[in-house]
């Protein structure tokens, strides 16, 4: 009786000892399974952080603008509508500033200093004076229409150039491109979803 009651005592032991053992591999794989996910959600943060980034720099840049940006990240980057749409408003309004208070002097440098230059910024004042008729007709409504039409040509980069051969003054022309490249946001964005819910 003695002999059965050690075994029957070792074997309850065991049994504790192998619970035990099981708790703490069960506890120890739900901490390494946290520590994942905390690493997977940085990771993803850290990529749509990248993504926004890149969407604002393409917004910056004369060739894409808005126009081109704002698609590039929902269709391109996978970025939700809404943040693609903050990032590229944002990056096209930065250079609006830098381009009003500098293009004067840029190109009486460049006038001073690079014949070719002086020719190749007397067409870019020729084709952004007869694209911006509607500009020169109407002021600053026609200055935000002229940016809010997301189509090739317009925009805040020849917007500045208009102003600043029309005699705008900025702050008129930096107001009138901001309601401008809200139009044109919100334009692109119901585009994007006509054609996403047709598809």
């Amino acid at each position: 009786m003695a002999l059965v009651s050690r075994v029957r005592k070792g074997g309850t032991k065991w049994q504790k000892t192998e619970i035990e053992a099981k708790i703490k591999a069960a506890r120890k794989k739900r901490r390494k399974k946290k520590r994942n996910e905390r690493g997977f959600a940085s990771l993803k943060i850290e990529s749509v952080l990248n993504k926004l980034i890149l969407t604002f720099l393409l917004a910056m840049l004369p060739l894409t603008e808005l126009r081109g940006s704002i698609p590039v990240a929902v269709v391109s980057f996978h970025l939700p509508l809404s943040y693609a749409f903050i990032a590229s408003v944002l990056g096209n309004l930065v250079p609006i500033i830098p381009i009003l208070c500098l293009i004067e002097h840029f190109s009486n440098w460049i006038n001073r200093h690079f014949p070719i230059g002086r020719a190749i910024l007397e067409w870019i004042f020729h084709r952004t004076r007869r694209r911006a008729r509607i500009v020169e007709k109407y002021g600053w409504i026609g200055m935000m229409l002229f940016v809010a039409v997301p189509i090739p040509g317009s925009g805040i980069w020849t917007g500045s150039i208009a102003a600043f051969l029309l005699g705008m003054s900025r702050r008129t022309a930096f107001v009138a491109m901001t309601f401008g490249v809200l139009i044109a946001g919100v334009l692109i964005m119901l585009g994007i979803k006509g054609i996403t819910k047709l598809i």
